[in-house]
């Protein structure tokens, strides 16, 4: 291999992509609408035991990395609003 350093340099280049990108979007609005859209439209197929593990899955997601921030308190409880219709 040529020039080892250049890979390296270029896998930290798309680290630092996908975090601006992150910060650029709104993403977790479009996967929760799309999310939202697919739950209305069967909502029959989750029951309480899919639901439940669901909410809590998504807890501790937000929990894995220094707690929740404030966007992702806002997601949870767009969730749990969802369920509770």
């Amino acid at each position: 291999m040529c020039c080892p350093y250049l890979i390296v340099t270029d896998q930290a280049n798309l680290i630092n992509f996908s975090f601006e990108f992150e910060e650029a979007e709104p993403v977790s609005t479009n996967y929760f609408k799309l999310f939202q859209k697919f739950y209305l439209q069967n909502n029959s197929a989750f029951s309480s035991e899919i639901i439940n593990n669901i909410l809590q899955t998504s807890e501790s997601i937000a929990d894995a990395y220094r707690g929740k921030n404030k966007k992702e308190k806002e997601v949870l409880d767009r969730v749990i609003n969802l369920f509770e219709k």
